[in-house]
């Protein structure tokens, strides 16, 4: 697992690894005025194939549930229910598996 504060903190420490993360989550509103969804597309741009993201907001908008659909990510909204993310973290990894 990887935590980081940011995209260039996430992006450095990706580099740094020898692995292609299983899934990665972002929460949408970042420091500076970043988002969520610019972290993911950094990192998305460091690997050949599409990674399964979500994105975690307390925003429930329908331009928020837009974008993260046109960005082809998931959404959960906060407050963040424990059991949700562990299905949907199941599901990304069966999903991901070559026998699925």
């Amino acid at each position: 697992m990887i935590a980081a504060d940011g995209a260039e903190a996430a992006l450095a420490q990706l580099r740094r690894r020898n692995q292609i993360p299983n899934v990665l989550l972002a929460d949408y509103h970042l420091d500076h005025d970043a988002t969520g969804l610019q972290a993911l597309s950094a990192i998305q741009a460091l690997y050949p194939q599409p990674l399964p993201a979500v994105i975690i907001t307390a925003d429930r908008s329908d331009e928020m549930q837009s974008a993260v659909r046109e960005a082809g990510y998931h959404l959960l909204n906060k407050p963040l229910k424990p059991a949700r993310l562990r299905s949907l973290l199941a599901h990304l990894a069966t999903a991901k598996s070559p026998a699925a």
